[in-house]
């Protein structure tokens, strides 16, 4: 990693930390991973944080730390965990990512974190704000079956 993207993910963390302080054990608790290609920022259950080189170039502080606080909202909740106890099989998975970050974004949305990409909401998936992934699962893997669109893959 470079000099520049290590210093963007610094501010990016430290932002994260400053506005989240009660996340920002969890926020720094990921090593950061350079993924090129991948065009976003992931997480896998062994709290490694993947990102694209290209995305710190492009995102700011707020942008990048907004994507954090979210990612770490999946760790925090255990995602990976109750993906496997729900017996999410590997062609439902895309399915899970979607009500998994419906369960995070709304709750990001009401406190007026803004994400660099167009969050999929709870409403997406015809569903009210404020459920778990569980209760949006089934909603988002009839969309997935519905849907032929680019944000079938969000």
């Amino acid at each position: 990693m470079s000099q520049v993207d290590r210093d963007r993910v610094a501010a990016a963390r430290l932002w994260a930390a400053h506005r989240f302080p009660y996340l920002a054990a969890a926020v720094f608790a990921s090593p950061v991973l350079l993924r090129p290609g991948i065009g976003t920022v992931a997480v896998d259950d062994r709290w490694r944080l993947y990102v694209d080189p290209a995305v710190v170039a492009e995102w700011s502080a707020e942008q990048l730390g907004s994507l954090f606080v979210h990612h770490t909202g999946h760790l925090l909740r255990d995602h990976a965990d109750r993906a496997r106890v729900l017996g999410v099989v590997d062609e439902d998975t895309a399915a899970w990512v979607q009500a998994a970050d419906a369960e995070i974004n709304d709750d990001l949305v009401d406190i007026g974190r803004r994400l660099p990409v167009r969050p999929v909401m709870p409403r997406d998936l015809g569903c009210e704000n404020g459920r778990m992934a569980e209760e949006y699962f089934e909603p988002a893997k009839a969309r997935r079956k519905d849907c032929d669109g680019p944000r079938c893959g969000s």
